[in-house]
Parts: C-alpha cells; structure tokens; sequence
C-alpha cells in the first residue's frame, strides 16, 4: 500500500507547512462552539472530491525579521498583501503597528509592484516588526497571502488589505474573539464611515457594514481577505488560498472560507472592523459585476448561498427586486406614453413593494443614522442592484454548461 503524500492536504492542495515539523501545540483544549455544525456530507463529498491545481508558488526573498514581543497565550502575525500600494500602504501598516495589542509580525508581501511599495517597507522595517517578502512578478492576492502565511510562525494569521486601516483595538477583538469561542477563523467587517469621499463609497461602507452586522456574532461559510484571521494549522491544512481562481474579486477568498468550513468553524464578528477605500461608481460597477459573476458559479457548485453577509438567500431577493423596480419603471415610462399604463404600473407596484420590503432594514439603518442620505441610498441602492443582478445572470450563463456536464457524468457514474 502507498503511504499518503504528508505534502498534500486533504482536497489536493500542496501543503503550506514543512513536512517534517510537528504541529505546534498551542495550548490546552479549546472550548466547544454551541454554534458549530457538522458540515453537509453532499457539500463535503462534492468539494473534498474537487481535485484542485497546485498553486503557484513562486520563490520569495525576506528581510530579516525583529524580535517578537513578548509571548502571549495566543500570538499573532498580519499578512498585508501590496501591490503598488504606496497611497495607502503607510497608513495600513501605521495603524496595525498603532494597534492596543502588538502583533508579533506584520508581514507585507510586495506582490510585483512598480512603485515605491517595497521601500516603504523597508523603513518600516528598520524600527518595527515589519518584513518585507517580496515577489518580482505579480501572481495576484491569493498567491500574496499564500506566499506571506508560509513565513508566519504564530498561532494565528490575521489578513488585511492595503487598502484598508485597521480600529485601534482590532488585534485585541480578534485575539478575544479567539480565545472565548475556540473558532478556527473570525471574519471581521468594514466601518461605516470609508476612507474616502464619494457618493459611491459612502453608500458601499453603510450597506455593507449593515449587511455584515446585522446577525450579531454568527456562524459565517465564507471568508474575508480585507479583514479575516485564521489559525495558522487550519490556513495550512486546508491548502491555503487557491491562487488559480484568477486575481480578481473575491472569489478565491470565499472558495477558500467554504472550503475551510468544511471542518473548521469560522465566526463573523461585527466588533472586529476596519476603514476600507471604496471604488468610486465606474470601477465600482466595473468590479461588482466581475466578482458577482465569478460567485455565481461557487453557489451553483455549493447548492446554497452563504450563511451570513450580503450572500444570503435575502440577500439575493432583496437585489433581485432592485434591478426589477429599476426595469418596470423603466416600462411604466414607455408605457405611459403609449396609453399601456395599467398593465406596466401594477407590476411596478409588486416589485417595488418587494423591493422595499426585502430592503427595509437596510432603509430604517439609514433614516436612523443618516437621514440625509436616504434619497442616495435608494437610487444607488437601484442601481447597484441592477449591475449585481446582470453578472449574477452572466455568471449563471457562464458556468450552466459546466454545471450541466458535472451532473451528467455523474447521473452516468451512478448508472454503471
């Protein structure tokens, strides 16, 4: 019998640890989750069998590290991956290195860049923890993340974004998020307020920290890069990140948070926040559609939409019935001129009662905290309701086929 490749995870993924090094022990015994669930068996068969593609592993360079403070029950080092980042990059690192409770390393992985963003590290690294891993050719975020966790030796590893500046006392939520729940991974969520002006980001900052947080403290199967830590051992059992997904959206980061939480439980923890900088409304419409057609095809593979977030199945009404008031309307108009009124007008009074009804909680958030807003709010709301159903329906065009071949090969399978 051929004993088992120890460098393969369970689904295929090459391992991110070495080999030859036990695992660490990082204490007694956590406690049981009251929020854990076994994982679906048809989920867990249908991903565990998924063989996927080595990743990319491209060799790296590291500045010397500094000496770690002093040791806690649980330490912690962040992964920032960066690529041409110097606008943002300062006050990402400043914040982390601002934090109430130090990390033991912040790790920023120079993802190809063309800029200054390697330089700035290297200051950093001249009088904090910082290090440097740097990449002379850009393989994406997955590939960053990856590449940065393979230098981590805390227990766990808390992933930023560039882009974003952490809450003062982020590493101190997380680290007691940790230790009270015993979770594998603690998803955090964005402030309302963003860290640049615009119509756009204020409406994205305010929706998504309302979508994320409304659950309180949940059970969550998916998974953040902008602001989600993970206990290195599961990180590494599970593979890591799969950096041949594609180097946009978020795509890599949710397949990897459903497949972590096929054995592991991973919280959303609305205490845990950072300040992110939002697209302005042209990239915005631009990304929000790429990812949300990149989605699609994860669900159609799960089954199921995500257990928390803007994912949800409410969430899916909720867009849905947007992108429906905008195009009744739009008849209603057309129709009006013509004399076909009624037809077209009571069509738009379902979907926009629909409409206002799945969005409602959304709507009272906003009267209550910014009244002001509102009337941008709805007609964003509208609008981006509209660009997320058209790629949720691209992707749906796109991956049909796939989804199709899949399950014929095996209704055959099952027949012979």
């Amino acid at each position: 019998m051929t004993p088992p490749d120890r460098n393969r995870t369970r689904c295929g993924c090459p391992s991110l640890g070495r080999p030859d090094t036990p695992r660490k022990d990082t204490g007694a015994a956590r406690p049981a989750l009251e929020l854990a669930r076994p994982p679906n068996p048809r989920e867990s068969a249908d991903l565990l069998n998924r063989r996927l593609r080595p990743h990319d592993w491209t060799p790296v360079t590291q500045t010397p590290a500094h000496s770690s403070p002093p040791s806690r029950a649980q330490s912690l080092s962040v992964v920032i991956p960066a690529r041409n980042a110097e606008r943002t990059l300062q006050a990402c690192v400043r914040a982390v290195l601002a934090n109430s409770v130090a990390p033991d390393a912040v790790i920023v992985v120079d993802d190809g860049s063309s800029d200054r963003t390697a330089d700035l590290v290297r200051a950093f690294a001249e009088s904090s923890p910082v290090q440097l891993v740097q990449r002379a050719v850009s393989g994406g975020a997955a590939t960053a993340r990856n590449d940065g966790a393979r230098t981590v030796t805390s227990d766990i590893i808390l992933f930023l974004d560039a882009d974003t500046e952490a809450k003062p006392d982020l590493i101190e939520m997380v680290l007691e998020r940790f230790a009270s729940s015993g979770a594998d991974a603690v998803c955090g969520v964005y402030d309302p307020v963003p860290l640049n002006p615009g119509l756009a980001p204020a409406y994205k900052a305010m929706f998504d920290s309302y979508q994320f947080s409304k659950r309180g403290v949940t059970q969550y199967d998916g998974f953040s890069g902008s602001c989600g830590a993970v206990r290195t051992s599961a990180f590494r059992e599970v593979g890591g990140v799969d950096a041949t997904l594609g180097h946009s959206g978020e795509y890599e980061n949710e397949e990897f948070g459903y497949r972590l939480s096929l054995a592991h439980v991973t919280l959303l923890d609305p205490s845990v926040r950072v300040q992110h900088h939002f697209p302005q409304l042209i990239r915005g419409t631009r990304n929000y559609f790429v990812r949300v057609s990149q989605w699609v095809r994860l669900f159609m593979r799960r089954g199921q939409f995500e257990t928390a977030g803007d994912a949800t199945s409410g969430g899916a009404v909720a867009t849905i019935s947007a992108a429906l008031t905008l195009v009744a309307t739009g008849l209603f108009v057309a129709g009006s001129t013509v004399g076909f009124t009624w037809p077209t007008g009571i069509a738009l009074a379902c979907v926009s009662t629909a409409w206002m009804l799945s969005n409602g909680g959304l709507f009272c958030h906003v009267i209550r905290t910014a009244p002001t807003f509102l009337p941008a709010a709805l007609l964003l709301n509208l609008y981006f309701g509209t660009v997320i159903t058209a790629g949720a329906v691209y992707g749906l065009l796109m991956g049909l086929p796939t989804l199709l071949t899949r399950k014929a090969s095996r209704h055959g399978n099952h027949r012979t």
